[in-house]
């Protein structure tokens, strides 16, 4: 891939289309800060991001080759085992144009991402459920009409996604938080116990030694007594 960066206006999302052992797959670059920065995305995820014998994607601009991230793309593979990643791609590029357009943040993304990345199970559901919905093969999208009906309804399925992740997120560090606190209490309790049994084993270690003594004098002057 080569371009030109006239008036340095080079940003942008690129579906590109590359062929790994001879089949077609789908991916995303996101060009952005002013052509300094190369992300890809790459559903199948990060390893898989020009890996050998698959394929090779080179950027270039103004005959320099980029670096190329792969940030873009999930941690771990097996989001596209139904090799799905035209859908794939399409969703993401909605979202990134959607932080574009300040309709999503960046916070939004990260949610998405931790979402893609620690359930696994859920984001399968969530694409099949758009291949079922939106590409099961009746439906067009050739208007503007039907394209904007499409990217709302996609929007929402998102924002659904995001909230529900931040949710569920935010439940489990309550949670930690809690069982911390009451890991400490408990430490603290258990601290005050030791503590007090300490102190009552100290008593009556005193106790006892107190009337050892008072028995032995006692006995001496009994003994003293006797004697006279």
């Amino acid at each position: 891939m080569r371009l030109k960066s006239t008036n340095n206006i080079i940003d942008g999302i690129y579906l590109i289309q590359v062929f790994p052992k001879s089949h077609s797959h789908a991916i995303v670059l996101q060009i952005s800060n002013n052509g300094t920065s190369f992300d890809v995305f790459d559903p199948n995820g990060q390893r898989w991001v020009n890996a050998e014998n698959e394929y090779t994607l080179e950027v270039y601009v103004d005959g320099k080759i980029k670096n190329l991230k792969k940030s873009l793309s999930p941690k771990k593979a097996g989001l596209n085992e139904d090799g799905i990643c035209g859908i794939w791609s399409i969703i993401i590029s909605i979202l990134l144009n959607g932080i574009v357009k300040e309709i999503f943040t960046e916070e939004d993304k990260e949610l998405f991402y931790d979402f893609l990345n620690t359930d696994r199970k859920g984001a399968i559901d969530f694409i099949k459920y758009i291949k079922t919905n939106f590409f099961d093969g009746t439906k067009h999208y050739q208007s503007i009409e039907e394209v904007d009906k499409f990217l709302q309804d996609i929007r929402d399925l998102l924002r659904e996604i995001i909230d529900k992740h931040k949710k569920n997120t935010q439940k489990k560090v309550t949670a930690r938080r809690k069982s911390t606190r009451l890991s400490i209490e408990g430490g603290k309790k258990s601290r005050k116990s030791s503590t007090s049994t300490s102190k009552s084993r100290s008593k009556s270690r005193s106790k006892s030694r107190s009337k050892s003594r008072s028995k032995s004098r006692s006995k001496s002057r009994s003994k003293s007594l006797k004697r006279k």
